[in-house]
């Protein structure tokens, strides 16, 4: 192999574990951390805390039926955009998979599928984040407290449980 296709395999895998990362922790950012007791999972299918059937993460907050009721509709318009952004970015992974396994490598194809798949994981941050703002504003000062510090908490278990590779 010459130095350009050394390269241009590097960049690649750098460009999907930097890909296969984002998802993953945009996954686990929206995942609840595991309780010692079995949690009920979503009926939705989701295991949003935010989900209206998912109650550890409500009994934690003491989440009265006013907040539940507003949050209900920003968890499914939420989920709903979410799983079209997630959906888009696995299907552009595959694409990633198919160019390289060509014969001959279109490395401007590679680096388009680059793109569009850093533009699609930078739409579910920010929808995330829109998410967790949206849902910072029906709870009150101690359960927003109690929230982000569990969701600290989330992130530190997963640096040392689950490292990024």
């Amino acid at each position: 192999m010459n130095k350009r296709t050394l390269f241009l395999l590097l960049v690649c895998s750098v460009a999907l574990n930097l890909g296969f990362a984002g998802v993953y922790g945009l996954n686990m950012l929206n995942r609840p951390k595991a309780a010692p007791q079995a949690v009920p999972r979503a009926e939705s299918g989701t295991d949003c805390p935010f989900a209206s059937e998912y109650t550890h993460m409500y009994t934690t907050l003491g989440l009265n039926q006013a907040q539940l009721e507003h949050i209900e509709p920003l968890a499914k318009d939420f989920h709903a955009k979410a799983e079209v952004i997630g959906r888009q970015i696995v299907e552009q992974r595959d694409s990633i998979v198919v160019e390289m396994a060509r014969e001959i490598v279109d490395s401007a194809a590679l680096d388009a599928i680059h793109q569009d798949i850093s533009t699609r994981q930078s739409e579910m941050q920010k929808l995330v984040v829109g998410h967790v703002l949206d849902m910072k504003q029906v709870m009150t000062p101690e359960q927003r407290n109690l929230f982000f510090e569990s969701m600290r908490r989330s992130f530190r278990t997963q640096q040392i449980h689950q490292p990024l590779q």
